[in-house]
């Protein structure tokens, strides 16, 4: 019985801190939950300084005074770079597509990040990132 519980904590734990998926476009591992995440560099301050510096409001929405949260989804690769930019979709909600080009933008446009990290290499990992649009 131990033997047995030994031999699931052991295949099974792992394998949750780690999900990958091949991407068919570059053939690379892309990991949906890295073991350690990846990050921008400098943290969630320097983040913040960069939205302010390089957020640039759409002047349809600014004039319409639209307000809104955009999650953009993207792959942050071994290297760093940012791939695969794209807006999730909310079922309930349709996003201004101003709005939702700044966003996918102003990801595309970061610089490079630490990557993730499994099993203490580094790895390609998706990762996703809320953009805030305030009037405030």
């Amino acid at each position: 019985m131990i033997k047995t519980v030994l031999l699931f904590l052991i295949t099974v734990i792992p394998s949750l801190s780690a999900w990958a998926q091949t991407d068919s476009l570059s053939q690379q591992t892309v990991y949906e939950f890295a073991q350690e995440a990846p990050q921008f560099p400098g943290g969630g301050t320097a983040w913040y300084q960069y939205l302010q510096t390089n957020l640039q409001y759409p002047p349809n929405a600014l004039k319409a005074g639209l307000e809104d949260r955009i999650f953009v989804n993207f792959i942050v690769t071994q290297q760093g770079k940012i791939t695969d930019v794209h807006a999730l979709k909310h079922p309930n909600k349709v996003y201004n597509p101003d709005l939702v080009r700044e966003a996918e933008r102003l990801i595309r446009n970061m610089p490079t990040w630490i990557p993730g990290k499994v099993g203490g290499r580094t790895v390609a990992s998706r990762f996703n990132m809320p953009v805030t649009f305030s009037l405030k």
